[in-house]
């Protein structure tokens, strides 16, 4: 074959890339167009205050003021895949030799919640961690030093990538000294059953033992995630916080704004807490990430059940408001009778219920 006629193909396919990526910036257009136009707010005669319902579950079932329906965001977001597909073809073409041939990535990978066997969530392909269980690990970084327990040994002998989950104390740091037994094994138990790598870590802030007094605590948070992607081989799209009381402020307040980064989906429960004071920076968390709060029906100073004065009915009311805001599925559900010391039992039985 010519030059000549290798140019002319050439030519052709980008003009059928361009003609593609036309028809489908159109059609966006016309989405985005019925998108307003649905959800553009209707006046109406007078003015009134909503009474919010008394009930002890609350979900997202309609999107907030401003925000795409999922199903509209979902055939968006199908449209911008198959420009950048259609894009990647064409600068394929143009590169590949003759004779090459496509290549596509190697399923690699455990099955199940916590690993990937499709081979496009090859993970962080880290190494060098143990696949053990390990109590009181040392771990320094920007931010401090401290702690943290490993629950990995159910996975010795078995191919990552692995699913993560995380839990973050309360404030004192009472459930780390326990690692063995109470809230880290029922924990433990859930990582165990989806196949998951767990890590408990202590906050490097010995003066005050809480997660949310010091940025710095959080910094360190962080750097101890990376440190585990680069130990262990780690599937970002599937990472499960925990945190009770301070340790669940410390994931809505901080983690989750400055650090979502990190994950590609999974999902964050905060038990006893995990407030906001304004819509949060999300990243790209909207639509492959869910948040869930439990919190004790007694669990404010009016109902008598708080922790020091601390409503946490009031702040994980504030937390759903403003992460449904930030365009995250978020479910709240107050648990009947019971006050802050008394919810954190429900955390492990609640974060095995989300992960999916």
């Amino acid at each position: 074959m010519g030059i000549q006629s290798i140019a002319r193909r050439r030519q052709r396919r980008r003009l059928m890339w361009w003609g593609g990526c036309t028809s489908a910036v159109l059609v966006l257009g016309g989405l985005v167009c019925a998108w307003w136009l649905a959800t553009r707010p209707s006046p109406a005669p007078g003015s009134f205050t909503p009474v919010p319902p008394l009930i002890s579950t609350e979900a997202t079932v309609q999107p907030p003021d401003g925000q795409p329906h999922p199903a509209m965001k979902k055939f968006i977001d199908i449209i911008l895949k198959m420009i950048d597909e259609w894009y990647n073809k064409a600068k394929n073409f143009d590169t590949k030799k003759p004779g090459d041939k496509d290549t596509k990535p190697k399923p690699g990978g455990s099955t199940g919640p916590g690993g990937s066997s499709d081979g496009r969530t090859p993970g962080t392909n880290g190494s060098g961690g143990p696949l053990a269980d390990q109590t009181y690990v040392n771990f320094s970084g920007a931010g401090g030093s401290s702690q943290y327990h490993l629950y990995a040994g159910h996975l010795a002998g078995k191919p990552g990538a692995f699913g993560l989950m995380i839990y973050l104390h309360g404030d004192g740091h009472g459930e780390f000294g326990k690692p063995t037994s109470g809230t880290l094994q029922a924990y433990a138990q859930v990582a165990r059953r989806r196949g998951m790598v767990l890590i408990a870590p202590k906050t490097p802030d010995g003066g005050t033992k809480t997660w949310w007094r010091q940025d710095s605590s959080t910094t360190y948070l962080g750097e101890l995630v990376k440190h585990i992607y680069q130990r262990y081989n780690i599937n970002q799209r599937q990472v499960w916080l925990a945190g009770y009381s301070g340790g669940a402020e410390v994931l809505t307040y901080k983690f989750l704004p400055r650090y979502n980064s990190l994950i590609t989906g999974g999902g964050a429960l905060m038990v006893g807490g995990g407030g906001a004071y304004t819509t949060p920076n999300v990243g790209g968390l909207r639509g492959n990430f869910s948040m869930r709060w439990l919190v004790g029906s007694r669990d404010s100073p009016s109902a008598g059940g708080d922790d020091g004065g601390f409503d946490a009915l009031e702040a994980s009311s504030e937390g759903v408001k403003y992460y449904r805001q930030a365009g995250i599925a978020t479910d709240r559900q107050v648990l009947a009778g019971q006050d802050h010391y008394e919810s954190i039992s429900a955390g492990p039985g609640g974060l095995d219920a989300m992960i999916r």
